[in-house]
C-alpha cells in the first residue's frame, strides 16, 4: 500500500476505484494540506473518475477526507489555508456533493472557519443559496440558472432538511417553496425567523400560488421576497442578486 504523497496523488487517477478511494482515504488521513486540490480537482471535478455510479464511493470517500482537513488548515492560521478552505467550501457547494451528508459538513466548516480568519467580514467568491424546492426538476433548474450566473447553491427537496442544512451552512439566501410534504415553506420561515441562529439569513419564496393573500402571508411569515413561478431565468438571477444586494447593504447599515 503506497504512504508516499505523489504516489498517493498518482493513484487518485488510477482505472480502479478501489484504488482511488484507498489513496483518497489516506490522503485525507495524511493531513498534508496539498491534498486539499488533487482531491478536489481529481476526485470531485473530474466526471471519468468521479462520474456515475462507481463514482459515488470515490466521491463520498474524498469528502471525508476533505472534512478532516479543515480544522488542521483553520489551527495553521495562513492566508494560505484561508484559501484552500473557500476552495473546499467552493467544491461542496455542487449539487453532487450536497446530497451526500459529509458534503455538507465541508460546507458547513469551511463557511464557518473562513469567517473567523479575519476580524472584518470577507468577502467569499460565491454567496451560498439554500434551495427547497420539492419537484426535482424545478429543484435541479433553479440550481443550475443559480450556478450559471455565479453563485453557490445547496438543494434540498424537503421543508425539515432546508431547516437542517441553513442551521448548518448559515447561507446568504434561502429559497422556499410555499407548498412542500411534511413541513410548509411558511413554516420553514417561521421557525427559521424564531431561532436566534438563523433569524439573520434573508428567506424568500419560489411559489406558483401568486394571489395577493398568498404572498401577504409568506412576507408575514418573515420573507423578504416572494418570487411567483414561473420565471425567466434572467429575471430570477435578477431578482435573487438584489435580494442579496439590499441583505448586504442592510448589515452594512446596522454596522
Amino acid at each position: 500500500m503506497p504512504t508516499d504523497f505523489d504516489e498517493l496523488v498518482q493513484d487518485l487517477k488510477d482505472k480502479d476505484w478501489k484504488t482511488r478511494s484507498t489513496a483518497a482515504s489516506l490522503l485525507g488521513r495524511s493531513g498534508n494540506p496539498h491534498a486539499v486540490k488533487p482531491l478536489i480537482q481529481v476526485t470531485l471535478h473530474d466526471p471519468y473518475f468521479a462520474g456515475g455510479r462507481e463514482g459515488y464511493p470515490i466521491r463520498k470517500v474524498a469528502l471525508e477526507s476533505l472534512r478532516r482537513m479543515i480544522d488542521p488548515l483553520c489551527k495553521s492560521g495562513t492566508g494560505w489555508a484561508e484559501g484552500l478552505l473557500v476552495s473546499i467550501l467552493e467544491a461542496a457547494v455542487s449539487p453532487e456533493c450536497q446530497y451526500d451528508w459529509n458534503g455538507r459538513l465541508c460546507v458547513a466548516s469551511a463557511r464557518a472557519l473562513v469567517r473567523q480568519f479575519s476580524c472584518s467580514r470577507i468577502s467569499l467568491q460565491s454567496p451560498v443559496i439554500v434551495i427547497s424546492e420539492d419537484d426535482p426538476d424545478i429543484n435541479a433548474l433553479t440550481g443550475l440558472i443559480l450556478k450559471v450566473a455565479g453563485l453557490g447553491v445547496a438543494s434540498t427537496l424537503d421543508g425539515t432538511e432546508a431547516l437542517e442544512l441553513a442551521s448548518l451552512i448559515h447561507p446568504d439566501l434561502v429559497l422556499l417553496d410555499v407548498y412542500m410534504p411534511g413541513i410548509t415553506g411558511i413554516e420553514v420561515c417561521r421557525r427559521l425567523k424564531e431561532n436566534p441562529a438563523t433569524s439573520a439569513i434573508p428567506v424568500a419564496f419560489l411559489s406558483a400560488k401568486g394571489q395577493e393573500a398568498e404572498i401577504k402571508r409568506g412576507l408575514e411569515s418573515g420573507a423578504v421576497e416572494y418570487i411567483v413561478k414561473p420565471f425567466a431565468p434572467d429575471d430570477l438571477v435578477l431578482q435573487v442578486k438584489d435580494i442579496l444586494r439590499r441583505c448586504e447593504l442592510a448589515i452594512y447599515e446596522e454596522d
